[in-house]
């Protein structure tokens, strides 16, 4: 295990994200930027390829996953340039976090990964990692409100308006600078929500 210091030179994250980014990933994320100079986001079944896990049965399923891992690295890429986050102090990867075998390939021994639990899945992830002799920080991070990824999965669907869809987002815990990203994504109108938001 590596204890938190004031800062550490790099540190992994790592996640579905699908899509990115709801409260409980950014309080996940931004604990990360506080304690590294750099964080290295692994975004996992990053090609909807990843095995069944028991721990998380939904997680692999094609309804789940409806973002790719170039669209999920755009969303994200959106959000840090809208919270004034330089592109120096972070970087992205695929990683498929059910095969063990190729994790040498994504990790590096030497970088701590940030592990935070909470249930079944993020708890076997945890026991992967120390069992692997990866470096961990393991945190237990609280959800400050029930915000996930289906919630937001099931508001995109939803039709409505780009502005309601908008508002409804917001409501769920969904980061507000996170959707001009998001709905570039999507083909939807950003610039007239923004504009509607500024006239109200």
């Amino acid at each position: 295990m590596v204890h938190e210091s004031s800062q550490i030179p790099q540190v992994t994250v790592h996640g579905r994200f699908q899509p990115p980014l709801h409260i409980n990933h950014w309080n996940y994320i931004a604990h990360a930027f506080r304690i590294a100079d750099k964080v290295t986001i692994l975004i996992t079944n990053p090609y909807l390829e990843e095995a069944h896990v028991q721990e998380s049965p939904y997680r692999n399923k094609l309804e789940n996953n409806p973002f790719t891992y170039e669209q999920r690295v755009a969303i994200f890429t959106s959000f840090f340039d809208a919270m004034g986050i330089a592109a120096a102090r972070y970087e992205f990867k695929p990683f498929d976090i059910t095969n063990e075998k190729s994790w040498h390939h994504t990790l590096d021994t030497d970088v701590p990964n940030l592990v935070n639990t909470y249930g079944a899945w993020s708890n076997a992830k945890l026991q992967k990692f120390n069992t692997l002799g990866y470096k961990v920080i393991h945190t237990t991070i609280p959800k400050i409100m029930n915000s996930s990824g289906t919630v937001i999965r099931e508001i995109l669907n939803k039709d409505v308006s780009p502005q309601e869809k908008k508002a409804l987002l917001v409501q769920a815990g969904y980061m507000s600078e996170a959707i001009e990203g998001l709905f570039r994504v999507l083909g939807l109108p950003y610039e007239l929500t923004a504009y509607i938001d500024k006239a109200n």
